[in-house]
């Protein structure tokens, strides 16, 4: 299968490849493991990846099933320090222009729908940002906003998708969905839905620990 490509900004000095999308199916199961937690470490290893296997000006190979999002490096500097950090000029290898005049990012793993709606928000393309997006992928945008902490540059949108969601939601029984909306009011800081929702993940689990699906919510959030 060969690679898509969105274009995210039209006059675009960056390309992020993303590697092995997630498929849907695989996003924070139940039967991931209890009491484990993502930490940030964790994630970088599992996520991050770096160019030094090859010259620091060539254009990096794209394996296929890849897709690639071509956007503005000042959008992502403004809005990301993780970005910031890796797109600094001559600091790291990400922040060398290669030889086709772009920068190169390269990432793997995330939901791609998820990634492309986070890009759209960042560079403020609101004629392609979904109204209405589901559940599911805005707690798979919430993963990737944590990684790249750039929650205040995207809370414009997300305000008004949590608040319609929270009303229609709150999930009070001890499932997978809990969790999931354990996630996203933490990373958007929705702090009453927060509150409500670990709350009752803590008093309706009926296991030892309660269950964190391998996302980013820290360990201490459901034992204190």
């Amino acid at each position: 299968m060969a690679f898509a490509e969105h274009w995210i900004y039209p006059n675009a000095d960056t390309v992020i490849i993303l590697k092995s999308p997630q498929p849907d199916d695989e996003f924070a199961p139940w039967s991931y493991g209890d009491g484990i937690a993502a930490n940030s470490t964790a994630m970088e290893d599992a996520v991050a990846t770096t160019l030094e296997d090859i010259p620091i000006d060539a254009v990096p190979d794209i394996p296929e099933g890849s897709v690639l999002y071509y956007v503005s490096s000042r959008q992502l500097i403004l809005a990301s320090p993780l970005f910031e950090s890796m797109l600094q000029q001559d600091a790291y290898r990400e922040g060398h222009k290669k030889t086709d005049g772009y920068y190169y990012v390269i990432t793997e793993e995330w939901n791609a729908e998820a990634f492309l709606l986070l890009m759209n928000m960042l560079h403020l393309q609101c004629g392609y940002i979904l109204l209405s997006p589901s559940f599911e992928t805005m707690d798979k945008l919430a993963v990737i906003v944590d990684y790249y902490d750039c929650a205040k540059a995207i809370e414009i949108f997300t305000s008004l998708h949590m608040k319609r969601m929270v009303q229609k939601k709150k999930f009070k029984e001890y499932n997978r969905k809990l969790i999931l909306e354990i996630l996203v009011s933490f990373v958007f800081k929705w702090r009453k839905c927060f509150e409500a929702a670990t709350r009752s993940a803590i008093l309706e689990c009926d296991e030892n620990t309660v269950r964190m699906l391998g996302l980013p919510i820290p360990l201490s959030v459901t034992t204190n």
